[in-house]
């Protein structure tokens, strides 16, 4: 599955993922993207819809993005994320 996605460096702590995303929503929301429809572009200025991530997790987005596949890269998620304590 070819998508046709494009990640950029949308402020000093965040990242975009825009372009053809609809096949991968469900994963770009599974690994802690936040939809918004109404997005500048960081280059063309135009609103656009997309998907706003910590720059963080940059290389994860990127493996979902090539690969479309979430079940083998939420492991690694999973495998990254602080366990939560009960207190």
């Amino acid at each position: 599955m070819a998508l046709t996605v494009h990640i950029h460096k949308y402020s000093p702590v965040s990242i975009v993922v825009l372009g053809s995303t609809k096949p991968i929503k469900k994963s770009l929301k599974d690994i802690g993207g936040s939809f918004n429809p109404r997005l500048t572009h960081p280059k063309t200025q135009l609103r656009v819809p997309g998907w706003v991530f910590s720059s963080k997790r940059e290389q994860l987005i990127r493996d979902v993005c090539q690969t479309g596949v979430r079940d083998k890269i939420i492991n690694r998620v999973e495998s990254h994320m602080p366990i939560l304590q009960n207190q």
